[in-house]
């Protein structure tokens, strides 16, 4: 999935307030010859040292924003360097510039043009939301019961409640509308609490294998500053 990198909305210190003792980064995403190395999820020290091959990327959170190392080479990650603004994982992102391609508004939105397992947060209902929202279609939401729910999507709109008469369980729902023959394949995953640290919360989301909302998660992080 990807995202703006224009201003965030509603910006707060979720970045910020990590505290100082936090002398660890956690690998996001990881590609190449090392991969297998530095999995999504793995701890490292600031001391430690991080050794790359050519064609190896590493994204690393590293206290308050990310970091992408590049192969071939030895890095440690404990060296200051400037980060961007902050991150606020309950805020929407900015507005999207001419020509990039659309993404979900929040972390919390499901893409239902995305396959996978979406991590759920207890406080904040669950919205739908389609990257094209010209034209009004019929959603069909099956169940892992069995049964089928249809609601309208109007025309204009990007976004759309989760329908009251169904309820969130385990198993697999099966998302097509109008036009769509291939349906969209989701199941959830509740959060029992939204972290308020970065490094928690993205732990979380590779924890429970919520891998789009990672890839929003990483691509509207504050990036270090040159």
């Amino acid at each position: 999935m990807r995202a703006s990198k224009s201003s965030l909305a509603l910006v707060a210190a979720a970045f910020l307030a990590l505290p100082a003792a936090a002398n660890a980064g956690l690998v996001l995403r990881s590609a190449g010859p090392s991969a297998k190395a530095y999995p999504p999820g793995k701890s490292v020290a600031d001391s430690a040292s991080i050794q790359l091959q050519p064609g190896d990327i590493v994204t690393v959170l590293v206290s308050n924003a990310t970091r992408v190392l590049r192969g071939p080479g030895a890095f440690k990650l404990g060296a200051a360097t400037k980060v961007a603004a902050a991150f606020n994982a309950r805020g929407r992102f900015g507005a999207m510039r001419a020509g990039e391609i659309p993404s979900s508004p929040s972390l919390w939105h499901v893409d239902v043009s995305q396959s996978g397992t979406v991590c759920v947060s207890p406080d904040v209902g669950v919205k739908l939301w389609r990257p094209e929202k010209d034209g009004a279609v019929t959603l069909a939401i099956a169940t892992p019961a069995g049964t089928t729910e249809k609601v309208e999507w109007a025309d204009g709109k990007d976004e759309l409640a989760w329908p009251a008469a169904v309820p969130l369980a385990d198993g697999e729902y099966r998302l097509s509308w109008t036009g769509n023959d291939d349906p969209t394949k989701v199941k959830f995953a509740r959060l029992s609490a939204v972290p308020d640290d970065p490094a928690g919360l993205a732990s979380a989301l590779i924890e429970k294998g919520c891998q789009s909302q990672l890839d929003l998660f990483i691509d509207n992080a504050p990036t270090e500053a040159p």
